[in-house]
């Protein structure tokens, strides 16, 4: 029962918030150019300074406890439609400071403190998104209590005019699923609004990675939403942004790690065609994050498969395979280890012990001699599989001698060179390569604009003398 003092402080408060989360946030103003802007309104900044104020006062701690989740939430939006002035930004820090102290979370405080989320939340960039994800993760597990009453407030802000107030919303409801194992009636209402979210652009990507985030929950309810959630994640793969396609292939490689295999089986081909695009993004972390989710399905080797499995990975593995070798000496660092962790993992399950070798001494992350490598791995794959050679020398010839990439084209001349070269001289009609169409494209990129390529196609020429 609050004092009369108290329920006008109540009364105040809530009058602010309510300023703060439905009232007038923007004002249009003309810019220099006598254009009109919108810029964040003085009202909703009093109103923002006001509330910093008043969570000063120590009769705010029992009203903290009382309305814990709407002051949350509150301060959490103000964030969002704050960014656009350094000013309105100082007062939402300040409303948060006094919020954690009257609160008295000492565990929210380490965390911010330690992990520097005062300077996410300080700066005007989207890295503030990150710092109120970090913020959600330590009250969820602070206070169980307020979860269903977090999503209960937030909920209808995901559908709020301004989106800011939505990907706020969204960040938050995305954090909460990795901490509702135990309750599974608001796990599924978290995955259902994420699912239903994922239709609009500027929360996409929070609600991918929501949806990834299930694998927090343990295997049974990873396996019993998988469908859902395989559909959501692959189905935005290939999306025009990058940031979503990334974010889509992440949470993949998350999900593969921890779901049951058989889980996995029936997307296999599907999956490996959607990945094999993003092997040639000009995006470097596209390429990676391709890399890794392809080394993942080595999971599919393991446990009573059918043979039908095994086979369907042999088989996109020897279509892939070109790709992975030329990536594997690609022009970012990171893409390079990608390739070489993935053709070390995912070349053992075609049991070849040529190939086996070839990858047995290789560090993914470590450099290496890249024409040892195309000359040891040639030869293996000229023992292992001789009816696959012409697949891999055509893939190289087309699309890989026109790549955008003067290095993957120069490895592509290299890599056709040597399983050219390599090849036995009694056994080379029954491999039916085209030596004619091979050498005239080789010819072709012997007068390209970089010399890096000219030289690696004389290089592959002279590896073909004795043809």
């Amino acid at each position: 029962m609050f004092t009369k003092e108290g329920k006008l402080l109540s009364d105040a408060v809530d009058y602010l918030t309510e300023m703060i989360n439905s009232g007038e946030l923007f004002d249009d103003v003309l810019d220099s150019n006598k254009k009109v802007k919108q810029q964040v309104s003085t009202k909703s900044m009093a109103a923002t300074a006001a509330l910093a104020a008043l969570l000063e006062a120590e009769e705010m701690e029992s009203l903290i406890l009382d309305k814990y989740a709407h002051y949350f939430g509150t301060i959490m939006l103000r964030f969002g439609t704050a960014r656009e002035s350094t000013e309105a930004n100082q007062q939402v820090v300040a409303a948060l400071q006094n919020f954690v102290a009257r609160s008295k979370d000492n565990k929210l405080q380490d965390k911010m403190e330690l992990d520097s989320v005062w300077t996410q939340l300080e700066g005007t960039g989207p890295e503030y998104l990150d710092a109120i994800t970090a913020i959600t993760s330590v009250v969820a597990q602070s206070h169980p209590e307020q979860r269903r009453n977090i999503f209960a407030f937030i909920l209808p802000f995901m559908k709020s005019n301004y989106s800011a107030q939505c990907q706020v919303s969204a960040t938050i409801i995305a954090e909460l699923v990795n901490h509702s194992k135990d309750d599974k009636e608001l796990l599924q209402r978290l995955i259902n609004q994420l699912l239903n979210s994922l239709a609009r652009s500027e929360i996409k990507l929070h609600a991918l990675r929501g949806m990834s985030n299930i694998v927090s929950a343990g295997r049974e309810e990873l396996n019993r939403y998988s469908t859902t959630v395989l559909d959501a994640l692959m189905s935005n793969i290939e999306d025009l942004q990058d940031v979503v396609a990334l974010e889509a292939m992440r949470g993949l490689y998350r999900v593969f790690e921890e779901i049951d295999c058989d889980r996995i089986a029936p997307v296999l081909v599907n999956i490996c065609n959607r990945i094999k695009p993003a092997l040639d993004k000009s995006n470097d972390k596209l390429r990676e994050a391709g890399a890794k989710l392809l080394g993942v399905l080595d999971r599919l080797v393991e446990g009573e498969n059918s043979s039908a499995v095994l086979d369907n990975l042999q088989e996109q593995t020897h279509v892939l395979l070109p790709t992975l070798v030329l990536h594997a000496n690609d022009e970012a660092a990171t893409v390079r280890t990608a390739c070489k962790e993935t053709l070390k993992r995912l070349v053992p399950m075609f049991g070849a012990d040529e190939l086996n070798k070839v990858f047995s001494n290789i560090d993914p992350q470590r450099e290496i001699d890249y024409n040892e490598f195309l000359s040891y791995l040639s030869k293996a794959l000229i023992k292992a599989f001789p009816t696959r050679l012409n697949s891999y020398v055509m893939t190289c010839v087309d699309p890989y001698f026109k790549s955008e990439w003067n290095v993957i084209k120069g490895n592509a001349a290299m890599f056709v060179g040597h399983l050219f070269g390599n090849s036995p001289v009694d056994n080379r009609k029954s491999l039916n390569y085209n030596p004619s169409r091979v050498t005239k494209e080789l010819i072709s990129l012997m007068r390209d604009k970089s010399p890096l390529v000219r030289q690696k196609a004389a290089d592959a020429m002279a590896l073909l003398h004795t043809y």
